[in-house]
């Protein structure tokens, strides 16, 4: 349709191609079904679309598509058994209750510079969930579930997405160079990891991540991780760059946490896993939490200021510095197979009204420094200092 404005109430558009509005025209379009047919069921091009209760199904080669849109408006609409839901390459768009179910590769596409507005979006089955690059998103309630791809994936994208639920899958979220913000999500079931961001900035909180699937992972990037929960047999955190954690709970039997970077800054963090934590390059500051399972690795280029943390029922060494520095203050190690602490390769160790307790021998220094002041070390098996 060319020029002037359209109003289709009811009815369906079967077969052949698709609906075609060019640019100035303006369409309202309620209660019509398009379906079964080649190409794009409905094609938009910097033009006006206000849909409410469309129903697109049946185009395998491909879905409806928004370019540069004046305005976009869908309300209760459902896309399924095509090759994508809907893609918006610039403009702006507001989605709110759309359904997206089966679409081969994606369901909801944003790219070239588009702003999306969306609440309530549901994807089943299908490729991937929604897929932006270059695009800034906008989203209040998101479920994802049976997918065989990733629930989001971004690139150079701004998304910002509250209240998401992600259920199986390859991977939740996977983000590069951009910046993603998760409020309030919970995670289930990923084989894959729950949230990777390669480059740029992530932040999540309120969060809860369960299953087999590897956690949350940054590479080159920064991450913010606060109020949140990850419990499952291979959950970790990981991050190359710099990294803050609040009041955050990980419990796995290999789960543990590695940071690899500058600075990082715990607070209020309980970890329990057989990998501990580890710290090769960096400073690590973390005051109030505990660690259990394993214990902490500091490397040569590393240094590490613990307060108020518990280390207890570790199957190592509590805490092992090689060439690095650790400064502990009313920290508490217990029930430990090995050294409470044990520095070597020139590192030293800086201990202040700590205990240390039921152990094999409470420090040890290999090639290493030790300062103690205040320690009480209580139950070694073998010898308190050696």
């Amino acid at each position: 349709m060319r020029g002037g404005d359209l109003t289709w109430r009811g009815g369906f558009l079967r077969g052949g191609g698709g609906l075609i509005l060019s640019p100035g025209v303006a369409a309202r379009i309620a209660d019509v079904s398009f379906e079964d047919g080649p190409g794009n069921p409905l094609f938009l091009e910097e033009a006006e679309l206000s849909g409410r209760g469309l129903r697109i199904s049946g185009w395998p080669d491909g879905g409806a598509v928004a370019l540069r849109p004046r305005r976009l408006e869908l309300d209760d609409c459902a896309f399924s058994a095509s090759r994508f839901g809907l893609d918006v390459s610039g403009g702006s768009a507001d989605l709110r209750g759309l359904g997206f179910d089966g679409c081969a590769d994606r369901a909801l596409g944003a790219d070239s510079g588009a702003h999306v507005r969306a609440e309530g979006l549901t994807v089943r089955g299908g490729g991937d969930g929604l897929a932006a690059r270059g695009a800034e998103l906008d989203i209040d309630g998101y479920q994802a579930a049976g997918h065989a791809g990733a629930a989001v994936r971004a690139d150079e994208a701004r998304l910002a997405l509250r209240r998401g639920s992600f259920d199986g899958g390859e991977a939740g979220v996977l983000a590069k160079r951009g910046t993603t913000r998760l409020d309030g999500c919970v995670w289930r079931g990923q084989r894959g990891p729950a949230v990777f961001q390669n480059g740029g900035t992530l932040a999540i909180s309120d969060a809860s991540i369960e299953g087999p699937g590897t956690g949350v992972r940054v590479v080159a990037g920064s991450l913010e991780l606060r109020k949140s929960r990850l419990a499952g047999p291979r959950l970790r955190v990981e991050c190359e760059g710099s990294a803050v954690l609040e009041n955050v709970h990980l419990e796995g039997e290999s789960g543990g946490v590695r940071f690899d970077g500058t600075s990082f800054g715990l607070s209020d963090v309980k970890i329990s896993g057989a990998a501990g934590v580890e710290l090769p390059r960096g400073r690590l500051v973390w005051r109030s939490g505990l660690l259990s399972g394993a214990g902490l690795s500091v490397g040569s280029g590393a240094e590490a200021l613990l307060e108020d943390v518990d280390v207890e029922g570790v199957a190592g060494h509590g805490a092992e510095v090689s060439g690095g520095r650790l400064t502990a203050s009313r920290c508490r190690l217990t029930d430990v197979a090995e050294a409470g602490v044990r520095v070597s390769a020139g590192g030293g160790v800086s201990l202040t009204d700590c205990s240390l307790r039921r152990l094999r021998y409470g420090v040890g220094a290999a090639g290493g420094d030790a300062r103690l002041e205040n320690v009480r070390i209580t139950e070694a098996s073998a010898v308190g200092f050696s």
